[in-house]
């Protein structure tokens, strides 16, 4: 049994495809010029986080932990 194949054995659907064919078919599909994705943490919540969406956080200490994130998420509501 590959790996796949045990992903695909889960209760819900996966965020994305295992297969790295697939996403190379999505990786050439993407705009090769460079494009300015800088955001206020307002827009990315706004943007991408929907109610019910599950969300994880996590770091070590100080670091990598998205406090300015999760404080607008609850903001936000």
């Amino acid at each position: 049994m590959t790996t796949a194949d045990k992903l695909g054995q889960g209760r819900g659907p996966l965020s994305s495809s295992p297969d790295a064919d697939v996403a190379w078919a999505i990786f050439r599909g993407c705009p090769k010029t460079l494009t300015e994705r800088v955001m206020s943490v307002h827009e990315v919540v706004e943007r991408f986080v929907q109610d019910g969406d599950y969300l994880a956080s996590g770091g070590f200490g100080g670091d990598r932990i998205t406090s300015a994130l999760l404080h607008e998420i609850v903001r936000q509501k």
